[in-house]
């Protein structure tokens, strides 16, 4: 699987190279990506979450997840 993380996550980024995921940058994401890793979605003074990118890939916060949980979502959307 092609995972694109956002920059700054190098633990989990090694990690996902470890278990033998493919991982790009953030500017692959829409070429390459199968799913998009991100330190936490934005939300706006509507309390609504906001997406940097228009994309119909599956997003995932890492916010509140160790690495091993952040693996079983993307396990999930890989399952799809």
């Amino acid at each position: 699987m092609k995972v694109a993380i956002e920059e700054g996550l190098t633990n989990y980024r090694d990690y996902l190279e470890q278990k033998g995921y493919q991982v790009l940058d953030m500017e692959a994401a829409d070429k390459e990506a199968d799913c998009l890793v991100v330190s936490g979605l934005d939300t706006n003074k509507l309390g609504i979450q906001d997406v940097e990118e228009d994309t119909d890939k599956p997003i995932v916060s890492v916010k509140g997840k160790d690495v091993e949980e952040v693996i079983a979502q993307l396990e999930k959307y890989g399952n799809l």
